[in-house]
C-alpha cells in the first residue's frame, strides 16, 4: 500500500509540490506573525525596563505635601529594601557662563553628613543620619553608575547628561543654581549618562547633597518622597508589597510603585498589543484554513483512486494508515521548511521597517518556544484533520471509479449551514457590543471577532446560489459552453469551491479591515497636529533648554500692526504626576481666534475654554480612563515635589506624549506654580506679512537661543515621520496579504489540476484550447466574486471591531474614514491573484494531451 502511494506522488511531482507548498505557507504565515509580534512586544518591553529604571516603591504625601522622613523609621517594611533614597526637589535656573537653564535640583543622601553644618556654622541635628549610612550610599553610587571612590562634598553635584549638554558644562566646571535667597555655586563631580540617570530618577536634573538642598530652601529634615529601591521582584509582588505597606502608613502618606512616563503609557500599547494579538489569530485562522483547504482537497480530488484500491481489495484500515503515514511525512518536512522561511521573512521585515523608521538596528529575537510549537503542532493539525476528512468519506465505494459525484447543490440553499451562522454572527455581535460598553474585557473582542469571519465562511451558499441562478438564466439559450461547464465544475465539488471563496474571505478581512482601521487612525493624528500645531510661523527653544527669555519676543510681537499678526500662543510641556502616573502637562494662552488644539469629549468648545480659564483641567482620555475621572472630579497634581488640586473639566483627544497629557490655561496655571518661557510659540500672520515678521524676529534668533520655523516645514516634519510609520505597518498588511497570496495559488492550482481529466476527454470531443481556457478563468472569477464580496463584509466588520474597541482601550473613538478606494484596490488585488494563479495552471491545461482521457489517471 505504502508503495502506491510513493509511486503516486513521483508520478504527480506537480501535485506533489502543490501540496507542500500548501502546507509550508501555512506554517510560514503564523511563524512570520509570531516573529514580529514577538520583536515588537520585546522592543516596547526594553524601553519601558529603561524608561522605568530600577524596580521601586515611592513612599509620599497624599495631598502631595512634604514630610518628615523620620515618620518612616519604626514602620517595618513588608519587603527588602537594595537601598533607600529620601528625595527632596527644587525648581532652580542653572547658568554657565551665558548658557541658562530651567531644571530642577534632587537632594540625595550622597555626602558625609558628619561634616555638615547649619546656617549658623553648628553641627546639624538632622533625622537622616540612617539613610546616610555608608553601604547605603554605596549603592545609591551604583546605581548612578559611580565608580570614583569618595562621596560627594556640599559644593559638589552630578549633573544629567542632557542637562549637561544644554549648558556646554565639562566635568569639572563651575556652574550656578539660583534659588530665592542666594546663588550656590557647584562643581561638577561627574556627568551622569541619560540611560543611567533614569535608572533613578526620570527627571532630567542636577543632583546635590540631601542635607545642603535643604538648608538652601530652608526646608530642614523635609523630603518629598522616600524611594526604596528593590530587586528580584515581579511587578505582581511589587504592587502587592506596595499595598502592604500602604496599609502600615499614616493616613496622610500613602506607598505606591514607582512609574515612569513611558511605563505609564501602558494603554497605548494595550491597543498595539490588541492589533497584534488579532494579527497573529487571524495568521493562525489563515494557517488551518490553508491546512484545511489543502489536505481535504488532496483526499476529494483522489476519491478515484481510494475506489480503484478498494476494487483490489483494500481495506479501509490500509488505506487510512497510509494516508496517516503519508501526511505525516509531507507536513513534517513542509513545516520544516515553513519554519526556516517564515523566520527568514521576519528577519526581512525587521530590516524593512527600521530601515524607512530610522531606528538603530536591534537583536533579532525567535521566540523558539512559539515557533517550534507550531511546527510541531502543523503536523499534529494536518494528521487531524486528514483524520476527520477520511472519516467522512471511509466508506466509498469501489464504484465511485465507473461513476460521476453529483452536484450537491444547483440552486438550493443550505439553510442549515446558513442558519448556523446566523446565530454565530448575533453571538460574536453581541460580544464585540460588551466590548464596547466595557461591560467585559477588551481582549474579548479577539475571539468574537474570529467567531464574525466564521459566520461569514457560513454565508457563502447565500452569494453562491444567487450567482449560479443567474449564469443559468443569462445563458439559458446554451450559447456559452465555457460557462455551463465552469458552472458544472464548480458545483460538483462544492466544498472544494466554497473552501477556495473562503480562503478570499480570510485574506480581504486581513487587508479591508487592517488598512481600514490604519487609515482611521492616520487621519485622526492628521487632524490632531493640524489644530495642535496650528499657526504660519513657529519660534522653537533649543533642545533640552526651555526658553525663559520672552519678554523681548512678546514686546516685538506686540509692536507688529493688528493687521500683520492674527495671533499667537506660547506652549509650555511640563513633566507632572497625577495618582503616581506621570503626564505631559500642556500649558497655552488659548488666543480666541486660534483653533482649539485637539477635539474635545463631553463638553462644548466654549464651555472648556471658560472651564480652562478658571482654572480648571482637561484629562486626556486616554488618562482619564486609566485613572477612572471624569467630569467634576478632583485630581492632585504633583510638580518639583509640591501638589496642586484641580477640578476636571471634561477630557479631549491629543497625541503628545503617547496620549498622556493634560491641558491648563497658562494664567491659571501661573497663578498656582511657577511657569516661564515657552517650548513652542505659535504665530499667524496674514502672508502678505509674514516674511517681514520673520525678518525681524531673526533679530532675536540667537540672543535667545531660539530656532524659526515656517508652520508648513513643521508640520511636514511631522507628516514625514508619520509617512514611514505609515509605510511600515502598510508593508506588514501586504506581507500578509502576499502570503495569502500563495496560498489563492496553491488551492487554484490544485483546483484546476483535479480537472484535467476532463480538459482531456472534452478535448477528444471537440473541445477547443481557448474554451478551456475561458472555463477555468470564468470558475477563478466566479470564485473572485463570491469571495471578494463576502471579503469586503469581513473586512469592513473588521474595522468596525477594531474602531469600537478603541473606546473600550482608550477612552475614546476615533472618527471612522471609509476609503472606498482601499475596498476597490484590495478588491482589484484579489482579483489579479485568482486571475493570474489561474492562468498558469489553464495555461497546462490546454496543453493536455486528449490520449490521456483513455487512461485512468493522468
Amino acid at each position: 500500500m505504502k508503495e502506491i502511494f510513493i509511486r503516486h506522488w513521483f508520478e504527480r511531482p506537480g501535485r506533489f509540490f502543490l501540496i507542500v507548498l500548501g502546507l509550508m505557507t501555512s506554517t510560514t504565515a503564523i511563524v512570520t506573525v509570531l516573529c514580529a509580534s514577538y520583536n515588537a512586544r520585546d522592543s516596547y518591553d526594553q524601553l519601558n525596563r529603561v524608561a522605568s529604571g530600577i524596580p521601586a516603591i515611592d513612599v509620599h504625601h497624599r495631598r502631595g505635601d512634604r514630610f518628615d522622613p523620620k515618620i518612616m523609621a519604626d514602620i517595618q517594611l513588608p519587603f527588602q529594601a537594595d537601598s533607600t533614597a529620601p528625595m527632596l526637589f527644587r525648581g532652580t535656573i542653572a547658568r554657565h557662563e551665558v548658557a541658562r537653564l530651567r531644571c530642577v535640583v534632587l537632594g540625595l543622601p550622597l555626602a558625609d553628613n558628619s561634616s555638615t553644618s547649619d546656617a549658623a556654622g553648628q553641627p546639624s541635628s538632622s533625622t537622616l543620619t540612617k539613610y546616610y549610612d555608608r553601604e547605603n550610599q554605596a549603592r545609591l553610587f551604583n546605581h548612578l553608575g559611580i565608580k570614583s571612590p569618595g562621596l560627594i562634598g556640599s559644593k559638589e553635584c552630578l549633573i544629567s547628561e542632557s542637562s549637561a549638554t544644554s549648558l556646554g558644562l565639562q566635568t569639572g566646571e563651575e556652574l550656578q543654581l539660583l534659588f530665592r535667597r542666594r546663588i550656590q555655586k557647584l562643581v561638577v563631580r561627574e556627568i551622569i549618562p541619560n540611560k543611567t540617570w533614569q535608572a533613578i530618577a526620570v527627571e532630567p536634573a542636577i543632583i546635590v547633597d540631601l542635607e545642603s538642598l535643604q538648608q538652601w530652601a530652608s526646608l530642614i529634615d523635609q523630603v518629598d518622597r522616600v524611594r526604596y529601591f528593590v530587586e528580584d521582584m515581579s511587578d505582581e509582588e511589587r504592587e502587592k508589597s506596595a499595598s502592604e505597606l500602604d496599609g502600615r502608613l499614616p493616613d496622610d502618606l500613602v506607598a505606591s510603585v514607582r512609574t515612569s512616563a513611558f511605563g505609564s503609557a501602558a494603554s497605548i500599547f494595550r491597543s498595539a498589543e490588541l492589533g497584534l494579538s488579532f494579527a497573529t489569530a487571524l495568521a493562525g485562522v489563515m494557517s488551518l484554513y490553508i491546512l484545511l483547504n489543502t489536505i481535504r482537497m488532496n483526499l476529494l480530488e483522489r476519491r478515484r483512486q481510494f475506489a480503484i484500491l478498494r476494487c483490489i481489495g483494500a481495506t479501509p484500515q490500509q488505506i487510512f494508515v497510509a494516508l496517516m503515514l503519508e501526511t505525516a511525512t509531507l507536513s513534517v518536512f513542509a513545516s520544516g521548511l515553513g519554519l526556516a522561511v517564515g523566520i527568514l521573512l521576519g528577519k526581512v521585515l525587521q530590516q524593512v521597517l527600521l530601515s524607512m523608521t530610522f531606528t538603530s538596528p536591534t537583536v533579532y529575537l525567535i521566540p523558539w518556544v512559539s515557533v517550534l510549537s507550531v511546527a510541531a503542532i502543523i503536523p499534529i493539525c494536518s494528521l487531524g484533520i486528514t483524520t476527520i476528512a477520511y472519516l467522512e468519506q471511509k466508506n466509498v465505494s469501489p464504484l465511485e471509479n465507473f461513476r460521476e459525484s453529483p452536484s450537491s447543490y444547483e440552486t438550493k440553499f443550505p439553510w442549515p449551514l446558513v442558519g448556523l451562522g446566523l446565530a454565530l454572527w448575533c453571538v460574536a455581535f453581541s460580544g464585540l457590543v460588551a466590548v464596547q460598553r466595557d461591560q467585559i474585557p477588551y481582549f474579548w473582542a479577539i475571539p468574537a471577532g474570529l467567531l464574525m469571519m466564521v459566520a461569514y465562511l457560513l454565508f457563502l451558499p447565500l452569494g453562491w446560489v444567487p450567482l449560479l441562478s443567474l449564469l443559468v438564466y443569462l445563458n439559458r439559450g446554451g450559447r456559452w459552453f465555457s460557462i455551463d461547464l465552469a458552472k458544472y465544475q464548480l458545483t460538483r465539488r462544492t466544498e472544494r469551491t466554497s473552501l477556495s471563496a473562503g480562503f478570499l474571505v480570510i485574506a480581504l478581512c486581513g487587508a479591508i479591515g487592517l488598512g481600514q482601521a490604519l487609515r482611521s487612525n492616520i487621519a485622526e493624528l492628521r487632524r490632531w497636529y493640524k489644530t495642535a500645531f496650528a499657526g504660519d510661523l513657529f519660534l522653537l527653544s533649543a533642545p533640552s533648554q526651555v526658553n525663559d527669555t520672552e519678554d523681548p519676543v512678546r514686546a516685538t510681537l506686540a509692536s507688529q500692526p493688528r493687521e500683520s499678526l492674527s495671533w499667537f500662543d506660547s506652549i509650555r510641556f511640563m513633566e507632572m504626576e497625577i495618582d503616581g502616573v506621570t503626564v505631559t502637562t500642556i500649558i497655552r494662552e488659548f488666543p480666541d481666534a486660534a483653533p482649539f488644539p485637539g477635539v474635545i469629549k463631553n463638553i462644548e468648545q466654549t464651555a472648556a475654554l471658560e472651564k480652562l480659564r478658571e482654572g480648571k483641567a482637561l484629562l486626556n482620555a486616554i488618562v482619564a480612563k486609566r485613572l477612572g475621572k471624569k467630569a467634576g472630579d478632583r485630581i492632585l497634581l504633583r510638580h518639583a515635589g509640591q501638589g496642586f488640586e484641580f477640578e476636571v473639566a471634561g477630557t479631549f483627544v491629543d497625541f503628545k506624549n503617547g496620549g498622556m497629557s493634560i491641558l491648563l490655561d497658562r494664567k491659571a496655571a501661573q497663578s498656582r506654580f511657577v511657569v516661564t518661557g515657552f517650548d513652542l510659540l505659535a504665530i499667524q500672520s496674514p502672508e502678505e506679512n509674514r516674511k517681514a515678521l520673520s525678518t525681524e524676529l531673526e533679530g532675536l534668533e540667537s540672543a535667545s537661543s531660539m530656532q524659526i520655523v515656517s508652520g508648513a516645514d513643521l508640520r511636514a516634519s511631522i507628516d514625514s515621520n508619520m509617512s514611514s510609520v505609515i509605510l511600515g505597518i502598510t508593508l506588514v498588511v501586504i506581507t500578509s496579504f502576499a502570503i495569502g497570496g500563495l496560498g489563492i495559488m496553491s488551492t487554484m492550482a490544485m483546483n484546476v489540476a483535479e480537472q484535467r481529466k476532463d480538459f482531456a476527454l472534452l478535448r477528444l470531443v471537440g473541445m477547443v484550447r481557448s474554451q478551456v481556457l475561458g472555463c477555468i478563468l470564468v470558475q477563478g472569477t466566479l470564485i473572485g466574486l463570491i469571495g471578494s464580496v463576502f471579503g469586503w463584509l469581513g473586512g469592513s466588520t473588521t474595522a468596525w471591531i477594531i474602531q469600537s474597541c478603541s473606546e473600550a482601550i482608550l477612552g475614546y473613538t476615533p472618527q471612522a474614514d471609509y476609503s472606498w478606494a482601499l475596498v476597490a484596490v484590495s478588491i482589484a488585488g484579489t482579483m489579479l491573484v485568482v486571475i493570474l494563479a489561474s492562468l498558469i495552471p489553464a495555461y497546462q491545461a490546454t496543453k493536455v494531451d486528449p490520449k490521456q482521457s483513455l487512461q485512468y489517471e493522468d
